[in-house]
């Protein structure tokens, strides 16, 4: 299955020629799904379309669509060995079961029903913590902060046997070593304000010439790409990302980075304290003094004794 940014302009003239014959130019992919016997959907923010091989007409493939003004339900339901979209309460897609899968189909089509397309942070997390496999997540989240958020994952490798989980959270970027056989003890946290730049570069290649070559034509193929982590001085690689997820996480890292470096740069603003002056209000005094005098309180002569004292202090 697609999603979104990962669904490619060459991917859709071929679905095009396949079974969205009808599909117009100023729609947006949402989600496409492909099955190896070549029968597959694309939903688009406008339709629906569809392409299902049907056994009972000597395996001819039906092709239709359906504009999503006149889609009224979607619901995704797993059974034994399959994942099956009904569309209108009729099952007219099903593929080997796969629960995140499963889990991505019920977002997006609740989001479209509800037509609300505003993600929070905390449902990304929780979004992430439910398709992880429970026993790697037992794992990241003794590295997780109680205030902090899972906001994406990418999986790379470094090489046959091991690969390396780039997670960002609200805070940090962390790198998870995993071996083929099980989860390693090597985890590394970079709080993102310490990373000094994060980009793109070569990937590390031995061998001759030619199997560098060879090596590159698969990263171009497959659309791979390594990422650098400069930190205090030294470089992180990882490899063998996803093109796509690479782009994101340092996306991601440096969006964060930036957002940390202007709240630095907002002024403070420090309230002045009114000074609470030791002295006594000299004036205020000998005006009491003086309407106590009028009123016949202090003599004269009292009123011109404390009235001097007062004035000495000035």
């Amino acid at each position: 299955m697609f999603l979104h940014s990962y669904i490619e302009m060459k991917k859709i003239e071929k679905i095009k020629k396949s079974y969205a014959v009808d599909y117009k130019e100023d729609e947006t992919p949402i989600i496409h799904y492909q099955s190896t016997l070549g029968d597959g959907f694309i939903l688009t923010d406008k339709s629906l379309y569809l392409g299902k091989t049907v056994p009972e007409t000597g395996n001819k493939k039906l092709i239709g669509n359906l504009p999503i003004n006149n889609i009224s339900s979607f619901n995704v339901k797993e059974e034994d060995e399959t994942t099956d979209i009904y569309i209108n309460e009729i099952n007219l897609i099903s593929f080997v079961k796969d629960t995140s899968m499963s889990i991505t189909l019920n977002r997006y089509f609740e989001m479209i029903r509800e037509n609300d397309f505003d993600i929070t942070n905390e449902e990304v997390s929780e979004n992430i913590i439910r398709k992880l496999d429970p026993k790697i997540y037992s794992y990241i989240k003794n590295y997780i902060f109680d205030d902090e958020l899972l906001i994406f994952i990418a999986l790379g490798s470094n090489s046959a046997t091991a690969s390396d989980y780039i997670i960002c959270t609200t805070n940090r970027l962390l790198l998870i070593d995993r071996q083929a056989f099980g989860l390693s003890q090597n985890i590394r946290a970079f709080d993102y304000e310490d990373i000094n730049s994060i980009g793109t570069a070569k990937g590390t290649q031995s061998g001759g010439l030619l199997d560098q070559a060879i090596v590159g034509l698969i990263d171009t193929g497959l659309k791979l790409c390594h990422i650098e982590v400069s930190v205090a001085g030294r470089a992180i690689n990882i490899q063998n990302l996803n093109q796509i997820e690479g782009e994101r996480v340092i996306k991601l890292v440096n969006d964060y980075k930036r957002s940390i470096k202007q709240s630095n740069k907002q002024p403070q603003v420090i309230q002045a304290q009114p000074i609470q002056s030791s002295e006594p209000d000299i004036l205020g005094q000998i005006e009491k003094l003086s309407e106590l005098h009028k009123k016949g309180i202090l003599s004269e002569d009292e009123f011109n004794v404390k009235k001097a004292a007062l004035l000495e202090k000035l």
